[in-house]
């Protein structure tokens, strides 16, 4: 059966003109031998060649190297050429290692063994954020994601209007501290404007991902250009890269006010990768770009009741973010909330209730 499907893609490939491909499922196979050196070495180049294949598992092929991702469910397993954007399907790949021969116009065959990796995909805590705030209405999201159209609300009115909530045809609610802590982490982990670099190494955090108790060590690269890179929840099957960005808006309207722009991809926990090294390179977060998942929080500032509840305060430099729980300390229990400025993120509780912050809703 193998070798039919071996003879149908070349047949395929023979038409189109292009590269063709053949799937070996035994590593322990004789070794094709080149005829000639220079014929065998083909050049993959970023996005040159892409497997997709069932349980949520993509393998990627990059300047010769193996990279394994967590994508969207694929029932087939295809080979992508950049050249002409042709997709030839080949079968699903079973678990395991498996060979992968490329063979060129000629025939000869450049062997490429790759290590797939079994394991559900799980997203990132980004696929259950709201795209968007609550707008001034109070009942539907604001679309165009300038920090003067949020709606700003007392923690009491957030958690009455937004405990559950259908929008759009969907279930949302008004997020924990642990879901936002899965989103952005404590201080000073995200702090992207330093006196230097920082390198924080296996840090424990203790999230809230969809439902699910997550708990795994991360580490994080703070830079001085207002930019924080991480890899989260190291060997899990929640391990994922993150960016995080400090960043003003392009139209000349807004060009004064600023948002938290964050970035997050699933990676594979089997692999060594740094957020110091690799992360901060931009070809990483260009490769195979679709995984990756990007928001963006206004800094929509505040409205401090008791000292002028006609102004708004760091409208432009500051986010403010209730969450739906309460923190306990001495002589009290205060909301918890999310807040972050042109220095760092700051997940914290706050005294004054009353006062009106933003609302940024997850899914149920």
């Amino acid at each position: 059966m193998i070798l039919a499907s071996h003879k149908k893609v070349i047949s395929l490939l023979g038409l189109i003109g292009f590269i063709s491909c053949c799937i070996l499922y035994s590593c322990d196979r004789d070794n094709t031998v080149p005829e000639s050196e220079d014929d065998a070495t083909i050049e993959l180049s970023e996005s040159d060649i892409t497997i997709k294949m069932g349980q949520d598992r993509q393998i990627s092929l990059l300047k010769g190297q193996i990279y394994s991702h967590q994508v969207a469910p694929s029932d087939i397993l295809s080979i992508t050429y950049t050249q002409g954007g042709k997709v030839v399907d080949i079968h699903p790949m079973k678990v395991g290692q498996c060979k992968v021969l490329l063979c060129n116009k000629k025939g000869t065959q450049t062997e490429l063994h790759v290590s797939v990796v079994d394991g559900p995909s799980r997203p990132t805590a980004l696929e259950y954020i709201a795209p968007y705030n609550i707008a001034q209405d109070g009942v539907s999201f604001d679309k165009s994601g300038f920090p003067e159209s949020s709606a700003l609300l007392t923690w009491a009115e957030a958690k009455g209007r937004f405990s559950e909530v259908t929008i759009d045809g969907q279930k949302w609610h008004l997020p924990t501290e642990k879901e936002w802590l899965a989103v952005t982490s404590e201080f000073p982990n995200i702090a992207y404007y330093g006196k230097k670099d920082t390198l924080r190494e296996d840090v424990t955090e203790q999230v809230l991902i969809n439902g699910v108790n997550v708990v795994g060590a991360s580490d994080f690269f703070n830079t001085t250009v207002g930019i924080t890179y991480a890899v989260r929840f190291k060997g899990t099957d929640y391990c994922s890269a993150w960016r995080y960005s400090y960043e003003r808006y392009m139209d000349k309207e807004h060009k004064f006010s600023n948002k938290l722009v964050i970035t997050a991809r699933p990676i594979d926990p089997n692999l060594a990768i740094s957020a110091e090294r690799d992360l901060t390179q931009a070809s990483f977060w260009k490769q195979e770009s679709s995984l990756n998942k990007t928001i963006e929080l206004p800094a929509t500032g505040c409205i401090k009741m008791e000292e002028n509840p006609n102004a708004v305060f760091k409208q432009g430099e500051s986010g403010f973010y209730w969450a739906s729980d309460l923190y306990e300390i001495d002589g009290g229990a205060y909301p918890n909330i999310f807040y972050f400025n042109s220095m760092y993120v700051l997940p914290s509780y706050y005294k004054h209730p009353n006062d009106r912050f933003a609302v940024r809703l997850f899914k149920n």
